[in-house]
């Protein structure tokens, strides 16, 4: 991790990364990273993450955007006039990459209707014979889209929300720069793993259903040295704000994290036990 040692944020190396270092460092042995990227993960298991990842995370982001610019006005009302800016502009991103998963949602449900995945002519999701594509709600790989949407959301979801909400606070708006930098840290660490995994699973189709997915994984590196020279000026100022800063940002990638297992551990089961799932979706309707 080259900024542990950037001698351009002494700052942040000074009160920040030392309270991040463990939870970054544990990415790579974390249990829950390896049952995302594990080779156990057939092709039917890694779509119905991404499908799951889509179908829930359009009600757990949807707020992000709101979130996001109640940070950056409580940033500008507190003095903080360029964090409070840059976290505007990136609620307007926000707003625009929702959509991503939505348009995500109905290219990965659209392949797995098809039965046959386009990617692997002659061989099935569910591993048998080669089904027909077929748009008969009735076929036992048909995934309704707005019941999918409209589930409880997961625990995890719920901490996302709350840890949202605690770092657009007036009191301590700053605090979404800790979520901000670490939750782009967790997509350029863990987002390129999961599109080799994905790839080798399900072929580079699916790529047209990981929109949202990439558009993060740009985001995180494309605005980092951004939220790196606030986070400088930040702590330059008021240097006891790092260890606030930090274990939010610490929190979100748990949170997050915890939302991926959920994820996988939905996405087994659309495969595993459809005709369960199938009622599962219907209490929902």
């Amino acid at each position: 991790m080259s900024t542990l040692i950037d001698p351009a944020y002494p700052a942040i190396a000074e009160y920040y990364l030392p309270h991040v270092a463990a939870t970054r460092a544990r990415l790579e042995v974390d249990t829950r990273v390896a049952a995302l990227l594990t080779e156990d993960n057939g092709s039917t298991q890694m779509l119905g993450f991404l499908i799951e990842f889509c179908a829930l995370g359009i009600r757990m982001l949807r707020p992000v955007e709101g979130w996001l610019r109640a940070s950056g006005e409580g940033c500008v009302a507190a003095g903080y006039e360029d964090l409070g800016r840059e976290l505007i502009a990136a609620s307007t991103d926000e707003a625009q990459r929702h959509l991503l998963l939505i348009d995500d949602l109905v290219q990965l449900l659209d392949i797995w209707r098809g039965g046959v995945a386009p990617w692997r002519k002659g061989t099935s999701l569910s591993g048998g014979p080669p089904r027909r594509r077929t748009d008969d709600k009735s076929d036992a790989l048909a995934l309704d889209m707005p019941a999918l949407v409209r589930r409880d959301c997961p625990e995890s979801a719920v901490r996302h929300a709350l840890i949202r909400e605690a770092a657009s606070d007036p009191s301590q708006p700053y605090l979404a720069l800790g979520v901000e930098l670490e939750l782009g840290h967790l997509a350029r660490t863990l987002g390129p793993r999961l599109f080799r995994a994905c790839e080798a699973q399900l072929g580079m189709q699916v790529f047209e259903g990981m929109q949202y997915l990439h558009s993060r994984i740009d985001r995180g590196a494309l605005h980092n040295d951004r939220w790196m020279l606030q986070l400088e000026a930040l702590l330059r100022a008021c240097p006891e704000l790092g260890p606030a800063v930090a274990v939010v940002g610490c929190e979100a990638t748990s949170a997050m994290l915890d939302f991926f297992a959920e994820c996988i551990e939905r996405g087994r089961r659309i495969g595993q036990h459809s005709v369960y799932y199938d009622a599962v979706l219907q209490t929902s309707r």
